[in-house]
């Protein structure tokens, strides 16, 4: 069994609850990451978003990505995108096509590891080798 794989079993939860959680608190560790770094990221309004919805769906499956995508993508509209601390703003509609490739990601993300977990909960194997393709 390869590191990756060994790393990934440890990260899945054990029920479905605690999968929705983690999902979460990545979100809630990503949005406060991105408040502290915010100067150096230059405006890179996803940057540490795409670990936590990666986590979530590696870890916990299609409803736990779906739940971080989501959660995300509102967080970053609403703190990131100017005008700060507000939905409705000119630049949030001129980025909607980032949100959208974002969302788009997400649910690709979550749908891809949601197959893996399935497939090897039922004793086969994924990826070459066994291994869990992670994909970026």
């Amino acid at each position: 069994m390869s590191v990756v794989s060994r790393f990934i079993d440890r990260l899945q939860p054990k029920s479905r609850g605690a999968s929705f959680t983690m999902a979460f608190f990545a979100v809630l560790a990503a949005t406060f990451g991105q408040w502290v770094f915010w100067p150096l990221l230059n405006g890179t309004r996803f940057m540490l978003f795409y670990p936590a919805v990666v986590l979530s769906a590696v870890s916990g499956g299609f409803g736990p990505g779906l739940l971080a995508t989501c959660l995300s993508a509102l967080v970053v509209d609403y703190f990131f995108m100017p005008p700060a601390w507000s939905f409705f703003g000119e630049l949030a509609r001129r980025s909607a096509p980032a949100q959208s490739v974002y969302r788009e990601w997400g649910f690709g993300q979550s749908d891809q590891h949601a197959a893996v977990l399935e497939t090897t909960a039922f004793g086969g194997t994924s990826g070459i080798g066994g291994q869990v393709p992670i994909s970026f």
